[in-house]
């Protein structure tokens, strides 16, 4: 099976805090691929309204929404969603595969 991890970062200059780099290199380790992208350069079209997403073997989505749209409360979670529509499926396969071609591997420490 393959994992593959999108880490969507919001430090200007695209720096990276030192505990989202011992997160990514441990699941690195454990075989996930994983890709960082700075938030501010996702396109508006791709943008997503919710924490996050995944997508299971082109099939069905699990969906993470938040509480508030506003940066300092999207840890807060309203809902969360599992979703067999194919429709559904598809735009979050897409949205997923452009953030991935997007995003740039884990530089060395």
């Amino acid at each position: 099976m393959k994992v593959r991890r999108i880490f969507l970062i919001d430090q200007p200059g695209g720096g990276i805090e030192p505990e989202v780099r011992r997160t990514c290199e441990r699941q690195s380790r454990m075989g996930i691929e994983i890709r960082l992208l700075d938030r501010a350069m996702i396109p508006d079209v791709r943008r997503v309204d919710g924490l996050g997403f995944i997508v299971f073997d082109g099939l069905m989505t699990y969906e993470v929404i938040p509480s508030s749209m506003e940066v300092e409360a999207r840890s807060a979670i309203a809902e969360t969603r599992l979703l067999l529509s194919q429709k559904r499926v598809r735009k979050f396969t897409e949205i997923f595969h452009d953030l991935w071609e997007a995003g740039q591997e884990l530089p060395r420490a």
